[in-house]
């Protein structure tokens, strides 16, 4: 399990715990691999922990869900999290930009 640290004052991610698209291939099997990944939804979520939680985090947006719902938003639940890092690692691999403003 992968600890992180919170965006200030937020229940979410700081930016520098999330998946970067843009890093170079080497970079991001690097963060791949440093983390055990999951599936929800055609969605790749990370296993993580603070000092006092254990969350799924949303690779992309660094949005942290417990018991399937998101600590952010009360429209986003995800409960079938599947381990699966193979399928993770190229979901992750294959995205080349994000729009943060639509995603989280």
């Amino acid at each position: 399990m992968h600890r992180i640290k919170l965006a200030a004052g937020l229940n979410l991610a700081s930016d520098g715990e999330c998946f970067t698209p843009t890093l170079t291939p080497e970079s991001k099997k690097k963060w791949i691999d440093g983390h055990d990944l999951f599936v929800a939804n055609g969605r790749t979520f990370a296993l993580v922990d603070t000092f006092n939680c254990v969350y799924f985090m949303d690779c992309i947006t660094g949005s942290l869900y417990q018991f399937g719902e998101c600590l952010t938003s009360t429209e986003l639940k995800y409960t079938d999290f599947r381990r699966d890092n193979d399928r993770a690692a190229k979901i992750l691999m294959a995205v080349q930009k994000v729009n943060h403003e639509n995603a989280r």
